[in-house]
């Protein structure tokens, strides 16, 4: 860090400024104000974080200021240049409040805030029915915002210079074990929201049948395609995709596994899989290294970035690990039973995780400890739930479900 006019700059890797504890730094229960001047670089290589913050995450009791940026929330970028005021007093409300379903979908796959609102992407596998997107109107209500594209499932969802962008896939539920969807129509396309239901095809990318992720590096747009079968037969074109405008998508390559979603840290851009525990650094051209396996790891879902450090979510062993450098991780812990850990999100000063087969959201508590604020799908006689993406909204955290199709929030009291 360093001091120019008065001004703090920050590097972004180990620059903070500390302030020793002080009674003029704790307001009790009295109002207070926080007024800051913020410059942040239009084209980001890496999270944002917090500006200030007042907060003890052991007895939960404080407050944040925050800058959010989120990739890698399973499909989605959720999160993309977002304020959060986040103040708690350990106190959470009992239950998640069910926000209702948008459409009459079975996934909800991507959760973005864009333009003041909450946008919505789905599963829709019944036959002649095709993915949505959905913009969240208050209460349990849904506004269509129109389906860009014949495929049954709207997957990947970011915002790029101001507008929202959106990737269609070919979603089986066979890796839900649900029943396989009749709509066979491949995806593989990404389109722009115009407003309204109206959409621009940007192109297809090359011969892939979904876009599993999106995320925004360094100011272009790059997309994921490993979710669908048959990646084996065509390895090359299962890899990350940079969105070079006029519907032209160039290949950055393939790592020799899947590249499914895409996160963003310290001025890196990265690629989960779901082979092998593998997770890559995007090296520019069609150049990728290694810095898995993830140990215990046959697949990795979702990433973010928690007191400075990248932390993921795997299958089989329902496990948070720390990336500590190439082919160096810490576990940080299990969550419950769960088998698989996806949606993450960092959320008034903690991070919060999403899971399978019950559709658990949990908090890291520190010291590799879960615990559980609720199960938020109980759909009968099916063998896997999945608490899949959130994304932070008005103040609440927001979860969409499988195979119920629901989006909820959780609200602290005190916000």
């Amino acid at each position: 860090m360093r001091f120019e006019d008065g001004s703090g700059f920050f590097n972004g890797l180990d620059a903070w400024l500390e302030v020793p504890a002080s009674n003029s730094f704790k307001p009790g229960t009295g109002p207070f104000s926080i007024a800051v001047w913020v410059h942040t670089a239009e084209q980001l290589d890496d999270v944002l974080g917090d500006v200030i913050t007042s907060y003890d995450p052991v007895t939960r009791t404080g407050y944040t200021l925050s800058l959010m940026n989120y990739a890698g929330v399973t499909s989605a970028q959720s999160n993309w240049r977002n304020i959060l005021f986040g103040i708690d007093a350990a106190r959470i409300d009992p239950r998640w409040t069910d926000c209702g379903r948008p459409g009459t979908n079975q996934q909800v796959k991507s959760l973005v805030v864009h333009d003041g609102g909450l946008f919505a992407a789905v599963w829709e596998p019944a036959e002649n029915v095709s993915g949505h997107v959905y913009r969240y109107a208050g209460g349990t209500r849904w506004v269509d915002c129109g389906s860009p594209d014949l495929a049954n499932a709207i997957t990947g969802l970011a915002v790029f210079d101001g507008k929202l962008y959106a990737g269609s896939e070919r979603y089986s539920g066979g890796g839900s074990s649900l029943p396989l969807s009749p709509n066979e129509n491949d995806g593989g396309r990404v389109f722009r929201y115009e407003g309204g239901t109206r959409w621009t095809d940007c192109g297809k990318v090359a011969d892939v049948r979904g876009i599993s992720g999106l995320a925004v590096y360094k100011g272009k747009l790059y997309a994921g395609t490993g979710t669908s079968g048959g990646w084996r037969e065509k390895p090359r074109t299962r890899g990350m995709y940079r969105y070079d405008g006029d519907g032209k998508w160039t290949s950055c390559g393939c790592p020799g596994l899947r590249v499914v979603h895409l996160c963003v840290h310290n001025g890196d851009l990265f690629g989960l899989s779901y082979d092998d525990g593998g997770f890559f650094r995007y090296d520019g051209g069609t150049k990728w290294t290694r810095l898995g396996p993830v140990p215990d790891t046959n697949q990795v879902y979702s990433a973010a970035v928690y007191e400075g450090g990248l932390h993921v979510g795997t299958w089989p062993t329902g496990s948070v690990f720390r990336f500590d450098g190439p082919r160096k991780w810490s576990h940080r812990g299990r969550l419950g039973m769960e088998k698989e850990v996806m949606g993450m999100a960092v959320y008034n000063g903690k991070l919060y995780a999403g899971t399978l087969p019950l559709a658990e959201v949990y908090r890291y508590d520190g010291k590799n400890r879960w615990a559980t604020t609720g199960q938020l799908d109980k759909t009968p006689d099916v063998r896997y739930r999945r608490a899949w993406v959130t994304a932070v909204f008005s103040g609440r955290l927001f979860c969409g479900v499988l195979p119920s199709g629901t989006s909820i929030h959780l609200k602290p009291e005190s916000a």
